[in-house]
């Protein structure tokens, strides 16, 4: 049920922009939650090397962009540490620096973990493929009203699609399913975010 994350990303939008001039996107807000989920379950951004299991050092989240180019995926270094502006900030001059193929080495360094977003091609969902050596991938489907049942009652809500592709080297099929569990939390109740 996507629904709280519309009123979120509605009801920050505009005063974002107007005083940090930043458009807020969903993808933001889907860096910001996954952020605070991996910090939480460091095994989801653990990564399979020739060495074997290797821990992470840093909350590094990739984001799959289209380019010109073909797809790559720049990282929002130390996500966990960052607000949902300067989430905003960097992924906008991330996006720019991608499409007009000014990208510096540093800014696909160090990812943990991808979200690969397509909603906004009107995907409703997918299943992404990984990103080596990373153990983890979120895909993120369009935000379309579906029938929903609630409390008895058919209404139509905002719903999207989430779906997780994990190294099973790194991270099991339960602990992956707890991190999307608590991921989906996030997205039903974003107040638990400034919990």
């Amino acid at each position: 049920d996507a629904r709280p994350l519309v009123r979120m990303r509605d009801r920050l939008k505009t005063r974002l922009k107007e005083r940090f001039d930043v458009h807020l996107t969903f993808t933001d807000l889907l860096v910001k939650y996954c952020a605070l989920m991996l910090r939480q379950h460091p095994k989801a951004m653990a990564q399979w090397t020739g060495q074997g299991y290797a821990n992470p050092n840093g909350v590094h989240v990739g984001i799959a962009m289209d380019t010109p180019g073909g797809l790559i995926v720049p990282v929002i270094q130390n996500a966990d540490q960052l607000g949902l502006v300067e989430i905003a900030r960097q992924r906008q001059a991330l996006s720019e620096r991608a499409q007009n193929g000014k990208l510096m080495p540093q800014d696909l360094e160090l990812g943990v973990f991808t979200i690969s977003n397509l909603g906004m091609f009107g995907i409703h969902s997918l299943d992404a493929i990984l990103n080596p050596p990373q153990a983890a991938i979120l895909a993120v489907g369009r935000i379309k009203e579906r029938a929903l049942a609630c409390e008895g009652q058919i209404v139509a809500a905002q719903m999207m699609t989430l779906s997780l592709s994990v190294d099973h080297r790194v991270l099991d099929g339960a602990a992956a399913a707890r991190f999307l569990g608590e991921f989906f939390e996030l997205i039903e109740m974003p107040e638990l975010a400034q919990a």
